[in-house]
Parts: C-alpha cells; structure tokens; sequence
C-alpha cells in the first residue's frame, strides 16, 4: 500500500476525523433491531444479524437493498421512517463505545489533534452517546445522516468537516473501518487509515490508496508520534 504520509505536512496530522460504527463503537445489537423491526413492518422477511451487520455503515437506503433486494429501493421512505422509530427507542442505549476509546481520545488531544466524527449514523444519537460517557466537547464538529446534505461515500461531508477543523485535506486523517469511509476518503483526498474492528476484512483496503490497517484506533496515539518523528 502507498503511504499518503510520505509527502505530508510537519506535524501531520494536524486533525483526525473518525467514522463512528465499528470504528469508535458497536451499535450493532441497535441495527438488527431497527433492521428487523422495519423489515417486517413492511411486510418483508427478517434478516440474520450477520446479515444486517454486514450493511453497517451503508446508508438506510442501501442497507434495505442489500437486505431485501434492489426490486424494494423505491420502499426506502418506508423502511427508514420504521428504522427510525425502532432506533429512537433503543439506538443509544443499545450502543457502547470500546473500552479504549475515552483514553485514545484524551492521548490524541494532548497531542493537540483536532478531532471530529463523519457518520452515517444521526447526530443526535452520536451527542446523547457521548454525553452519556462523559465524552461530551471532546469532537469539534460532527457530521451526521440527520446534517449533512449527502451521505458517504459523497465527500462533502468529510470536506465540511475538514474545513470547520480549519485544515486543508492533506493536513487530515480520516478513520474508518469500511469500503465507504475508504472510497468516502478517496474523493475527498484526504488520507485513509483502515481499522479491523469492523466486519470488513482486510484485504478489502488493498484497492484504495490507504495507510496499512491497524487493528484498532487504540493504536492512533503512537502511529501520530511516529508520523511526527516523536523521540
């Protein structure tokens, strides 16, 4: 894999923006629940929990086409306001963070490392989560399905969230554990660190001009000093 570090600038990165399912947490018990509860609000049949795992980080739409097949898209508006009320009820509760996160978030701060979120998840669930581990403040701008104007792998969002962070795309990093934060990544010009702590495996970064996978974001705060030359 190419090394977008290589020509980067002093001190890179100056800002890390992190994907949040399976990259900062696990909401997966909150998906299938919402998954299934609108699935067979409409008339479908359910989905395995692998399944719908495998549809984290797509947007509703997409996750209902690959759940019950392209011949339901235009049943979209339906299966999202079903997802949607089943997630309102347990999405937050339902959804920890690892264990690892609050301690790489507070390393990679005094690191002084602008840091903020791009999701396909709702904002307001990303705030109540946050707030609920004391974590709240921590991330200067997050970007998600319920604000930004297009969903990943459109750029914009990550663009936006670059820009409120005050860097350039090149000064940045951006997290994610999936094809859509790689490809979301790729059109933005940002550089792309894959971790494995999601359902997709490794070898499917091989495509895209990425940073090796770690196995984790606990490993963020020494790959920053080692991408800084930190003694």
């Amino acid at each position: 894999m190419s090394r977008p570090d290589r020509q980067a600038p002093e001190g890179w990165p100056l800002a890390i923006v992190f994907d949040f399912d399976y990259t900062l947490g696990d909401s997966s018990t909150g998906v299938i629940e919402g998954a299934n509860y609108a699935l067979t609000g409409m008339g479908l049949p359910p989905a395995t929990d692998d399944a719908i795992c495998a549809t984290i980080g797509l947007s509703l739409e997409n996750s209902l086409v690959e759940l019950a097949g392209e011949e339901n898209r235009g049943r979209a508006e339906d299966y999202i306001r079903l997802f949607v009320e089943k997630a309102d009820a347990v999405m937050a509760d339902s959804t920890v963070l690892y264990d690892f996160v609050p301690g790489v978030l507070a390393e990679l701060k005094s690191r002084r490392v602008a840091m903020g979120i791009v999701t396909q998840k709702f904002k307001t669930r990303i705030d109540t989560i946050l707030a609920r581990d004391g974590l709240e403040g921590i991330f200067e701008v997050i970007v998600g399905a319920d604000t930004a104007i297009e969903l990943k792998p459109h750029p914009g969002g990550l663009l936006s969230a670059v820009s409120a962070l005050g860097c350039t795309p090149q000064q940045s990093l951006y997290v994610g554990d999936s094809g859509t934060d790689a490809e979301t990544a790729r059109r933005a010009c940002v550089p792309f660190l894959p971790v494995l702590t999601g359902v997709t495996p490794r070898e499917a970064f091989d495509g895209y001009d990425a940073l090796c996978p770690a196995h984790s974001v606990a490993e963020l705060p020494k790959l920053v000093d080692t991408w800084r030359g930190a003694p």
